[in-house]
Protein backbone atom coordinates (compact mmCIF):
# COMPACT_ATOMS: atom_id res chain seq x y z
CA UNK A 1 0.00 0.00 0.00
CA UNK A 2 1.12 3.90 -0.62
CA UNK A 3 3.06 5.16 2.36
CA UNK A 4 0.51 7.73 2.58
CA UNK A 5 -0.95 6.02 5.49
CA UNK A 6 -3.15 8.43 6.78
CA UNK A 7 -5.67 9.77 3.76
CA UNK A 8 -9.14 7.66 3.58
CA UNK A 9 -8.83 4.63 0.87
CA UNK A 10 -11.68 3.86 -1.75
CA UNK A 11 -11.35 0.46 -3.08
CA UNK A 12 -12.81 -0.64 -6.46
CA UNK A 13 -12.89 -4.15 -7.28
CA UNK A 14 -12.44 -6.35 -10.74
CA UNK A 15 -13.18 -2.68 -13.03
CA UNK A 16 -14.51 -3.62 -16.07
CA UNK A 17 -13.92 0.06 -17.17
CA UNK A 18 -11.61 2.89 -15.15
CA UNK A 19 -13.06 6.33 -15.37
CA UNK A 20 -10.61 8.89 -15.26
CA UNK A 21 -12.97 11.48 -14.04
CA UNK A 22 -13.78 9.61 -11.05
CA UNK A 23 -10.92 9.08 -10.16
CA UNK A 24 -8.96 12.08 -10.40
CA UNK A 25 -11.98 13.43 -8.49
CA UNK A 26 -11.64 10.84 -5.55
CA UNK A 27 -8.15 11.64 -5.20
CA UNK A 28 -8.64 15.82 -5.19
CA UNK A 29 -11.38 15.24 -2.43
CA UNK A 30 -8.76 13.73 -0.10
CA UNK A 31 -8.59 9.84 -0.74
CA UNK A 32 -6.36 7.26 -2.06
CA UNK A 33 -7.77 4.74 -4.04
CA UNK A 34 -7.21 0.88 -4.67
CA UNK A 35 -8.03 -0.46 -7.46
CA UNK A 36 -7.75 -4.39 -7.19
CA UNK A 37 -7.99 -7.20 -9.69
CA UNK A 38 -9.14 -10.62 -7.67
CA UNK A 39 -8.63 -12.72 -11.19
CA UNK A 40 -7.21 -12.28 -14.32
CA UNK A 41 -9.95 -10.20 -16.34
CA UNK A 42 -7.72 -7.35 -16.68
CA UNK A 43 -7.84 -6.33 -20.92
CA UNK A 44 -4.66 -4.70 -22.33
CA UNK A 45 -6.65 -1.30 -22.56
CA UNK A 46 -7.48 -1.74 -19.06
CA UNK A 47 -3.98 -2.09 -18.23
CA UNK A 48 -2.62 0.67 -20.31
CA UNK A 49 -5.27 2.93 -19.17
CA UNK A 50 -3.67 2.26 -15.80
CA UNK A 51 -1.03 2.94 -16.17
CA UNK A 52 -1.42 6.19 -17.39
CA UNK A 53 -3.51 6.80 -14.24
CA UNK A 54 -0.47 5.61 -12.15
CA UNK A 55 1.89 8.01 -14.04
CA UNK A 56 -0.74 11.21 -13.19
CA UNK A 57 -1.19 9.77 -9.29
CA UNK A 58 2.01 8.16 -8.17
CA UNK A 59 1.00 6.69 -4.58
CA UNK A 60 -2.56 7.95 -4.38
CA UNK A 61 -3.11 4.60 -6.57
CA UNK A 62 -2.12 1.54 -5.68
CA UNK A 63 -2.54 -1.67 -7.80
CA UNK A 64 -3.55 -4.71 -6.04
CA UNK A 65 -3.62 -8.32 -7.43
CA UNK A 66 -5.26 -10.54 -4.97
CA UNK A 67 -6.98 -14.04 -4.64
CA UNK A 68 -6.73 -15.24 -8.35
CA UNK A 69 -7.98 -18.88 -6.69
CA UNK A 70 -8.70 -21.02 -9.78
CA UNK A 71 -5.34 -19.58 -11.37
CA UNK A 72 -1.29 -18.83 -10.24
CA UNK A 73 -0.63 -15.26 -10.33
CA UNK A 74 1.59 -14.30 -13.35
CA UNK A 75 3.33 -11.79 -12.24
CA UNK A 76 4.31 -10.71 -15.65
CA UNK A 77 1.62 -8.32 -15.85
CA UNK A 78 3.52 -5.68 -13.97
CA UNK A 79 4.76 -5.43 -17.16
CA UNK A 80 2.47 -3.68 -18.82
CA UNK A 81 2.16 -0.78 -15.53
CA UNK A 82 5.91 0.06 -15.17
CA UNK A 83 4.55 3.37 -13.87
CA UNK A 84 3.04 1.89 -10.89
CA UNK A 85 4.36 3.63 -7.70
CA UNK A 86 2.46 1.31 -5.37
CA UNK A 87 1.76 -2.51 -5.73
CA UNK A 88 -0.07 -5.12 -3.71
CA UNK A 89 0.35 -8.53 -4.59
CA UNK A 90 -1.11 -10.40 -1.91
CA UNK A 91 -3.66 -13.15 -0.47
CA UNK A 92 -2.18 -15.56 -2.93
CA UNK A 93 -1.18 -19.03 -2.89
CA UNK A 94 1.36 -18.86 -5.36
CA UNK A 95 3.01 -16.63 -8.45
CA UNK A 96 5.03 -16.92 -11.46
CA UNK A 97 7.98 -14.56 -13.39
CA UNK A 98 8.51 -12.75 -9.74
CA UNK A 99 11.45 -11.17 -11.14
CA UNK A 100 8.95 -9.09 -13.45
CA UNK A 101 8.91 -6.80 -10.29
CA UNK A 102 12.61 -6.26 -10.17
CA UNK A 103 11.74 -3.64 -13.54
CA UNK A 104 9.83 -1.40 -12.37
CA UNK A 105 11.33 1.67 -11.85
CA UNK A 106 8.74 4.15 -10.48
CA UNK A 107 7.84 1.88 -7.58
CA UNK A 108 7.74 3.27 -4.00
CA UNK A 109 5.50 1.50 -2.00
CA UNK A 110 5.29 -2.82 -2.29
CA UNK A 111 3.06 -5.14 -0.85
CA UNK A 112 3.97 -9.09 -1.60
CA UNK A 113 1.93 -11.49 0.04
CA UNK A 114 2.74 -15.20 -1.80
CA UNK A 115 2.87 -17.77 0.53
CA UNK A 116 4.45 -20.34 -1.62
CA UNK A 117 7.17 -17.82 -3.15
CA UNK A 118 10.36 -18.89 -2.43
CA UNK A 119 12.95 -15.86 -3.32
CA UNK A 120 15.52 -15.70 -0.98
CA UNK A 121 17.38 -13.01 -2.74
CA UNK A 122 13.96 -10.96 -3.51
CA UNK A 123 15.02 -7.60 -1.29
CA UNK A 124 18.36 -7.50 -3.76
CA UNK A 125 17.04 -6.03 -6.46
CA UNK A 126 18.08 -2.39 -7.26
CA UNK A 127 14.64 -0.82 -7.34
CA UNK A 128 13.52 -2.26 -3.97
CA UNK A 129 16.19 0.33 -2.61
CA UNK A 130 13.75 3.67 -3.29
CA UNK A 131 11.00 1.86 -1.71
CA UNK A 132 9.23 4.25 1.05
CA UNK A 133 7.18 1.50 2.43
CA UNK A 134 7.32 -2.08 2.08
CA UNK A 135 5.19 -4.88 3.27
CA UNK A 136 6.27 -8.51 3.20
CA UNK A 137 3.43 -10.93 4.34
CA UNK A 138 4.39 -14.88 5.49
CA UNK A 139 5.30 -17.41 3.49
CA UNK A 140 6.35 -21.00 3.44
CA UNK A 141 9.60 -21.34 4.74
CA UNK A 142 10.35 -17.43 5.66
CA UNK A 143 13.64 -17.28 3.70
CA UNK A 144 14.07 -13.75 2.41
CA UNK A 145 17.45 -12.15 3.61
CA UNK A 146 16.66 -8.89 5.08
CA UNK A 147 20.02 -7.97 5.07
CA UNK A 148 19.75 -5.50 1.91
CA UNK A 149 17.18 -3.36 4.05
CA UNK A 150 19.80 -1.62 5.62
CA UNK A 151 20.84 0.15 2.09
CA UNK A 152 16.85 1.04 2.00
CA UNK A 153 17.58 4.91 2.65
CA UNK A 154 14.30 5.92 1.54
CA UNK A 155 12.28 3.59 3.98
CA UNK A 156 9.50 5.37 6.11
CA UNK A 157 7.59 2.12 6.46
CA UNK A 158 8.00 -1.19 6.87
CA UNK A 159 5.72 -4.34 7.81
CA UNK A 160 7.21 -7.96 8.00
CA UNK A 161 5.32 -11.08 9.28
CA UNK A 162 7.54 -14.03 10.34
CA UNK A 163 10.23 -13.08 8.24
CA UNK A 164 13.35 -12.46 10.44
CA UNK A 165 16.46 -13.96 8.78
CA UNK A 166 18.87 -10.93 9.34
CA UNK A 167 16.76 -8.44 11.09
CA UNK A 168 19.49 -6.86 13.02
CA UNK A 169 19.83 -4.93 9.21
CA UNK A 170 17.37 -2.85 10.00
CA UNK A 171 18.97 -0.92 12.58
CA UNK A 172 20.64 0.74 10.06
CA UNK A 173 17.35 2.60 9.19
CA UNK A 174 17.42 5.65 11.26
CA UNK A 175 15.08 7.49 8.85
CA UNK A 176 12.19 4.65 9.46
CA UNK A 177 8.76 5.93 10.80
CA UNK A 178 6.90 3.40 10.95
CA UNK A 179 7.54 -0.74 11.94
CA UNK A 180 5.07 -3.23 12.11
CA UNK A 181 6.46 -6.93 13.09
CA UNK A 182 3.84 -10.21 12.85
CA UNK A 183 4.83 -13.38 13.80
CA UNK A 184 8.20 -12.78 15.26
CA UNK A 185 9.96 -15.95 16.96
CA UNK A 186 10.51 -15.30 20.99
CA UNK A 187 14.02 -16.71 19.77
CA UNK A 188 14.25 -13.56 17.83
CA UNK A 189 15.72 -10.58 19.55
CA UNK A 190 13.77 -7.22 19.37
CA UNK A 191 16.74 -4.49 20.43
CA UNK A 192 17.50 -3.78 17.15
CA UNK A 193 14.41 -1.26 17.59
CA UNK A 194 16.45 0.92 19.96
CA UNK A 195 18.49 2.46 17.26
CA UNK A 196 16.02 3.58 15.00
CA UNK A 197 16.15 7.00 16.28
CA UNK A 198 13.35 8.28 13.64
CA UNK A 199 10.57 5.54 14.52
CA UNK A 200 7.20 6.73 15.66
CA UNK A 201 4.85 4.37 15.12
CA UNK A 202 5.85 0.60 16.31
CA UNK A 203 3.34 -2.81 16.01
CA UNK A 204 3.72 -5.69 17.74
CA UNK A 205 1.88 -8.47 16.99
CA UNK A 206 1.32 -11.89 17.01
CA UNK A 207 4.28 -14.28 17.99
CA UNK A 208 5.27 -14.73 21.40
CA UNK A 209 7.84 -13.57 24.76
CA UNK A 210 7.35 -13.01 28.02
CA UNK A 211 8.67 -9.23 27.92
CA UNK A 212 9.69 -6.73 25.52
CA UNK A 213 12.31 -5.39 27.94
CA UNK A 214 14.87 -5.27 25.27
CA UNK A 215 12.86 -2.56 23.90
CA UNK A 216 13.37 0.66 24.57
CA UNK A 217 12.78 4.37 23.03
CA UNK A 218 12.69 7.51 23.86
CA UNK A 219 10.92 9.23 21.07
CA UNK A 220 8.38 6.51 20.14
CA UNK A 221 4.79 8.59 19.78
CA UNK A 222 2.57 5.35 18.86
CA UNK A 223 3.06 1.70 20.28
CA UNK A 224 0.38 -1.11 19.55
CA UNK A 225 0.95 -4.41 21.59
CA UNK A 226 -1.83 -7.07 20.08
CA UNK A 227 -2.05 -10.85 20.66
CA UNK A 228 1.72 -11.60 21.58
CA UNK A 229 1.41 -14.76 23.48
CA UNK A 230 2.68 -15.12 26.97
CA UNK A 231 3.62 -11.44 27.51
CA UNK A 232 3.21 -10.80 31.21
CA UNK A 233 5.30 -7.48 32.06
CA UNK A 234 5.53 -4.28 30.73
CA UNK A 235 7.12 -0.85 31.36
CA UNK A 236 5.71 1.97 30.17
CA UNK A 237 8.73 3.61 31.21
CA UNK A 238 10.55 2.27 28.62
CA UNK A 239 8.43 4.84 25.92
CA UNK A 240 8.81 8.41 27.99
CA UNK A 241 7.59 10.02 24.49
CA UNK A 242 5.05 8.10 23.98
CA UNK A 243 1.23 9.97 23.17
CA UNK A 244 -0.63 6.48 22.04
CA UNK A 245 -0.54 2.97 23.73
CA UNK A 246 -2.93 0.06 22.28
CA UNK A 247 -2.63 -3.37 24.37
CA UNK A 248 -5.07 -5.96 22.82
CA UNK A 249 -5.14 -9.57 23.83
CA UNK A 250 -2.98 -9.97 26.19
CA UNK A 251 -4.59 -12.82 28.46
CA UNK A 252 -1.58 -12.90 31.19
CA UNK A 253 -0.76 -9.11 31.79
CA UNK A 254 -2.31 -8.92 34.91
CA UNK A 255 -0.66 -5.49 36.16
CA UNK A 256 0.01 -2.16 34.37
CA UNK A 257 1.86 0.78 35.98
CA UNK A 258 2.50 4.53 34.62
CA UNK A 259 4.00 7.23 36.02
CA UNK A 260 5.59 10.78 35.47
CA UNK A 261 7.84 9.89 32.86
CA UNK A 262 4.64 8.87 30.38
CA UNK A 263 3.20 12.12 30.91
CA UNK A 264 2.90 12.53 26.73
CA UNK A 265 0.57 9.74 27.02
CA UNK A 266 -2.67 11.33 25.42
CA UNK A 267 -4.69 7.75 24.18
CA UNK A 268 -4.68 4.10 26.53
CA UNK A 269 -6.81 1.61 24.64
CA UNK A 270 -7.12 -2.05 26.63
CA UNK A 271 -8.91 -4.45 24.80
CA UNK A 272 -9.59 -8.76 25.65
CA UNK A 273 -6.85 -8.63 28.74
CA UNK A 274 -8.97 -10.21 30.93
CA UNK A 275 -6.17 -11.05 33.49
CA UNK A 276 -5.60 -7.40 33.81
CA UNK A 277 -7.10 -6.08 37.07
CA UNK A 278 -4.50 -3.28 38.31
CA UNK A 279 -3.92 -0.34 36.60
CA UNK A 280 -2.13 2.52 38.23
CA UNK A 281 -0.92 5.51 37.73
CA UNK A 282 -3.59 6.99 35.92
CA UNK A 283 -3.28 10.63 37.57
CA UNK A 284 0.45 10.71 36.79
CA UNK A 285 -0.88 11.57 33.26
CA UNK A 286 -1.82 15.25 32.55
CA UNK A 287 -2.38 15.10 28.62
CA UNK A 288 -4.43 11.61 29.18
CA UNK A 289 -7.69 12.64 27.12
CA UNK A 290 -8.80 9.14 25.96
CA UNK A 291 -9.17 5.94 28.15
CA UNK A 292 -11.16 2.81 26.71
CA UNK A 293 -10.91 -0.40 28.36
CA UNK A 294 -13.23 -3.29 27.84
CA UNK A 295 -13.08 -6.89 28.66
CA UNK A 296 -10.59 -6.66 31.78
CA UNK A 297 -11.01 -7.73 35.34
CA UNK A 298 -10.58 -4.20 36.76
CA UNK A 299 -12.98 -3.41 38.89
CA UNK A 300 -14.51 0.42 37.93
CA UNK A 301 -15.35 1.97 41.22
CA UNK A 302 -11.58 1.23 42.15
CA UNK A 303 -10.14 2.71 38.78
CA UNK A 304 -12.38 5.72 39.70
CA UNK A 305 -10.88 6.20 43.64
CA UNK A 306 -7.28 6.09 42.03
CA UNK A 307 -7.84 9.74 40.57
CA UNK A 308 -8.36 10.50 36.58
CA UNK A 309 -6.45 13.43 34.98
CA UNK A 310 -8.46 16.66 34.46
CA UNK A 311 -7.71 16.37 30.79
CA UNK A 312 -9.63 12.77 30.58
CA UNK A 313 -12.81 13.48 27.97
CA UNK A 314 -13.43 10.71 26.69
CA UNK A 315 -14.00 7.56 29.12
CA UNK A 316 -15.41 3.97 28.01
CA UNK A 317 -15.45 1.24 30.19
CA UNK A 318 -17.20 -2.41 29.41
CA UNK A 319 -17.11 -5.70 30.80
CA UNK A 320 -19.06 -8.85 29.43
CA UNK A 321 -22.11 -7.72 31.00
CA UNK A 322 -24.67 -6.09 29.10
CA UNK A 323 -26.66 -4.47 32.10
CA UNK A 324 -23.57 -3.99 33.91
CA UNK A 325 -22.27 -1.93 30.59
CA UNK A 326 -25.28 0.42 30.64
CA UNK A 327 -25.02 1.33 34.59
CA UNK A 328 -21.34 2.42 33.75
CA UNK A 329 -22.11 4.37 30.52
CA UNK A 330 -24.68 6.12 32.64
CA UNK A 331 -22.15 6.97 35.44
CA UNK A 332 -19.45 8.06 33.45
CA UNK A 333 -21.82 10.32 31.29
CA UNK A 334 -22.87 11.37 34.77
CA UNK A 335 -19.08 12.31 35.47
CA UNK A 336 -19.22 14.38 32.16
CA UNK A 337 -16.76 11.83 29.76
CA UNK A 338 -18.00 11.56 26.48
CA UNK A 339 -18.10 7.61 25.29
CA UNK A 340 -15.94 8.72 21.97
CA UNK A 341 -17.97 6.81 19.31
CA UNK A 342 -20.23 10.00 17.84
Amino acid sequence: MSAQIHRPILRINDPEEIRASDIASTISAGKNIVLQFSRPSYSSSILKQLDALCHEFGENLDVRFYGHYSSVFDCSVVQQIPSVASLTIDCLMSATNVKALYDLPNLKALSVGIYELEEPQLLFAGNFRALRSLTLGETKRNSFDLSPLASFTDLKSLGLVSHSKNIAAISALKQLESLTLSSIKNTVRLDFVNHLTGLRDLRLILGGRTDISEVTHTTLRKLEVIRVRGLEQFSAKAFPALEELQIEDQIRLVKFDFCEVNSALRKILFFNCKALHSICGLKNLPNLSQLRISLTDLDFEQLLEQGLPQALKTFAFYTGKKKLNAEIRQRLDQLGYTDGLK
